[in-house]
């Protein structure tokens, strides 16, 4: 395997731990039919989360996030950059 292959291996194993990590006290309140806020802010923050761990394991995925949040040009920029950028109308 390449370093490249072996680099977004661990990125998706990561990920999928925090999905799980983040997912199950949802899932077994769900089967116990007990109701929790916590777990269900558990399962939201696996949402917000992803996007920094994409960011620290992918740099070109962190400069263009960057940017995406500070609504400055995306060199390359693909359709659905195009058109998450024209919310902040910023033209290309």
């Amino acid at each position: 395997m390449s370093v490249k292959e072996i680099q977004i291996t661990k990125s998706l194993f990561f990920i999928v731990c925090v999905f799980i990590v983040c997912l199950t006290p949802h899932a077994v309140c769900s089967f116990l039919e007990c109701t929790s806020h916590f777990t269900r802010r558990l399962v939201a923050l696996n949402s917000l989360i992803n996007p920094f761990i994409y960011g620290i394991g992918h740099p070109n995925f962190r400069k263009v996030l960057i940017k995406l949040f500070t609504c400055k040009p995306i060199p390359e920029p693909s359709r659905f950059a195009k058109w998450l950028c024209n919310i902040c109308k910023h033209p290309f």
